[in-house]
């Protein structure tokens, strides 16, 4: 989780500096997509070394995918009422930005979620029909 978060802060400083520097904001989907598989595969690894457990590794990602869900949401929802009731919401290139990129982040958590739990979802599409 201190890793996801520091990664995190050092693309808001790329981002602060990018735009600083040249005047408009990029989404970061290539670079925040490598740093979730990286830190995926990394917290997979401590697992299998036995370093974590697989209830930690399950409870942290969860938790990454629960505040990614709850970021996203909120800024979907000031995005939604600045369009419908005309509010003036300050700095909403920068809820549209974090919108966007908690987007992107719970998107990947949760097909790292879904390819952990395939079993489970195979077997909802592939039952029989019960008598």
């Amino acid at each position: 989780m201190i890793l996801l978060a520091a990664s995190i802060v050092f693309i808001a400083a790329c981002d602060y500096l990018f735009v600083e520097s040249f005047g408009s904001r990029n989404y970061y989907l290539v670079p925040l997509s490598f740093t979730l598989i990286a830190l995926y595969l990394s917290s997979l690894m401590l697992v299998r070394i036995g370093s974590i457990s697989a209830p930690l590794h399950r409870k942290a990602w969860n938790l990454a995918l629960l505040l990614s869900f709850v970021v996203c949401g909120a800024t979907g929802l000031l995005i939604a009422l600045r369009i419908d009731l005309k509010w003036d919401v300050p700095y909403m290139s920068l809820v549209s930005f974090w919108h966007n990129e908690t987007g992107i982040t719970m998107t990947l958590i949760a097909a790292f979620h879904a390819l952990a739990h395939w079993k489970y979802y195979a077997s909802i599409f592939s039952r029989k029909e019960r008598k």
